[in-house]
């Protein structure tokens, strides 16, 4: 966070202004997103050195949790201005967000500096939790779900399996495999269905019942073309056939 001359900044002071970005707020979205105008993307115009055909509109943020974490004095960091390797003379503050999807955090930046009477911007970003997948500890009865991080997959199975076995035993709990039928019949439900099947009354076809299966009905009632129907209908293949064929005029 880099403060004008005029300005002291106390982590206190920041402390404060936090509270401000609690709850329901609205934000402008950065130059630098995804999001389009005319057709383009905003990040787009700015590579390009041009200007926005307008600004961007501000929309609807939640932010459950914004605390402060930790303050730094001038000297005491090693947050860079950007473009220099050298660390700020400026104070620094380290701020837990829990925020609603879509929430930028350098738009949060730059709104807390100007929110503080100064200048602002982000210096570097730790993500820890996505939806229900979290890089921190959790316990058995937490609904987080603990994420496996590059570093555990690099280093193979026997790091990275005790991790996702609880994740997968939990998902089979939920989602149970019933044996038997193919759409998850149980033993129970076939019994039923086919105790059913023998109750119902069969209906009377020519001196005897109607077949059970499709097929035996089909071979019951003569095949699948009887009647004005015995004749298969003509495909277009076959009347090509006889259009291409060639005609003999024999003259008496």
């Amino acid at each position: 966070m880099e403060a004008p001359s005029e300005t002291v900044l106390e982590g206190i002071f920041v402390e404060a202004k936090l509270e401000r970005f609690q709850g329901d707020i609205l934000q402008a979205p950065p130059i630098y997103s995804a999001l389009k105008i005319n057709g383009k993307k905003a990040c787009e115009y700015a590579r390009d050195s041009q200007e926005l055909p307008r600004q961007l509109e501000s929309r609807e943020m939640h932010v459950d949790e914004c605390t402060l974490v930790e303050w730094y004095e001038p000297g005491q960091h090693n947050f860079a201005y950007p473009g220099e390797s050298e660390p700020a003379v400026a104070p620094a503050a380290r701020v837990r967000l829990t925020v609603c999807s879509g929430f930028y955090v350098r738009s949060f930046a730059h709104d807390l500096g100007i929110e503080c009477q100064s200048r602002s911007h982000m210096a570097t970003l730790l993500r820890t939790r996505q939806a229900t997948y979290t890089t921190t500890e959790t316990s058995e009865t937490s609904d987080l779900v603990p994420a496996i991080t590059y570093e555990e997959l690099d280093a193979g199975e026997d790091v990275w399996g005790s991790k996702i076995r609880p994740q997968l035993e939990r998902w089979v709990a939920a989602n149970p495999v019933f044996t038997g039928h193919v759409n998850g019949r149980s033993e129970e439900t076939r019994r039923k269905k086919t105790v059913e099947q023998n109750e119902r009354p069969k209906q009377r076809f020519r001196g005897g019942y109607v077949a059970d299966t499709k097929q035996e009905r089909i071979k019951q009632q003569g095949g699948k073309y009887k009647g004005k129907w015995s004749r298969k209908p003509a495909t277009a293949q076959s009347d090509q056939k006889e259009k291409e064929a060639p005609i003999e005029n024999t003259v008496a």
